[in-house]
């Protein structure tokens, strides 16, 4: 099992970071059309905007199909079809954009130096594929997404009894047969500076390739699970009011830690003499740094990767 990483984001006036078990099925987000063009929590910005939602097009197609578990047909399934969109999708945003610098390759393959906008996304509820349909099978399994435009579409069966993720169907596809496989549980700890459980954290669960976001909630014992989830790579990004956010990604059994934000006072000297109004002032700690000038606050938008331990499992089944 190969170790994962934890970021801790730099927010406030001047804060530098130095640092969320409920079992749940994994309950998404709200569709991205239910959610504002853009907002980000006080004091968290890289300064990487998404554009404005444009209007999700419909259309008379549909997909029919049956969801299959081993012993036949499963009823009470949700299926949902979705599709991501170039430019507002944090799958489909390539490291230049997000770097805004010469790189190749979409996001996930940038996701350590863009960590911090990930985070911010995430948290904003942004950059998540547009879901077009959904519903539930019937008792013998079937179901029908109507109301599709022209195109691919990937479809996702999630239930307490499996998980499952088809790209590229085509809208107008009839007959369809999805298997329901095992899928995976993401499950782990959350602690807080002193090593205490730390309840009523929310862990989001981000599919790296195709965006959606899986939610849970932690116990009073600190602890999280979720799914089973479609087999995938998940980045999870912990938060919890007056903590700092973090984004892990990886394996480990370590409980990430969650810590409070913290001000930091000083003086600012040059040759020995203080300095009365420094041109700029930056306090860092991966993946934001949080910076300050005569003109007002920045912030960029990727730094160094910081290897602290997750605190994720991921087993299938």
């Amino acid at each position: 099992m190969r170790r994962g990483t934890l970021l801790v984001v730099s927010v406030g006036a001047l804060v530098l970071a130095v640092g969320l078990g409920s079992v749940s099925s994994p309950q998404p987000g709200p569709p991205a059309s239910a959610r504002p063009a853009h907002a980000t929590r006080p004091g968290l910005s890289t300064g990487f905007l998404l554009p404005a939602s444009t209007q999700r097009p419909s259309g008379g197609l549909r997909i029919r199909g049956i969801v299959l578990g081993e012993s036949g047909p499963l009823g009470g399934v949700r299926v949902t079809a979705t599709r991501p969109e170039a430019g507002q999708t944090l799958s489909e945003l390539s490291c230049a954009e997000v770097l805004q610098k010469p790189a190749r390759g979409k996001l996930s393959d940038c996701v350590k130096e863009s960590a911090g906008t990930v985070l911010e996304q995430t948290l904003a509820r942004q950059g998540e594929s547009f879901v077009y349909a959904e519903t539930t099978t019937a008792d013998d399994g079937g179901f029908t997404l109507d109301g599709l435009p022209e195109g691919l579409f990937a479809l996702w069966a999630v239930d307490t009894r499996g998980a499952g993720m088809w790209r590229e169907v085509l809208a107008g596809t009839e007959g369809l047969e999805l298997k329901l496989g095992e899928g995976v549980m993401l499950e782990g700890g959350v602690v807080e500076e002193d090593k205490f459980p730390l309840a009523g954290v929310r862990v989001t669960a981000v599919h790296k390739t195709h965006t959606r976001f899986f939610d849970a909630e932690t116990g009073a014992d600190g602890r999280y699970r979720m799914g089973p989830l479609p087999v995938a790579e998940y980045l999870l990004v912990y938060e919890k009011e007056g903590w700092l956010p973090a984004l892990g990604e990886g394996r480990s059994t370590a409980p990430v830690r969650l810590h409070r934000p913290r001000r930091l006072t000083g003086r600012v000297l040059s040759g020995g003499a203080p300095v009365r109004a420094p041109r700029s002032m930056c306090a860092t700690r991966p993946p934001l740094t949080s910076c300050w000038s005569r003109v007002g606050r920045c912030a960029p938008s990727s730094m160094p990767w910081d290897p602290v331990r997750s605190g994720s499992r991921i087993r299938r089944g």
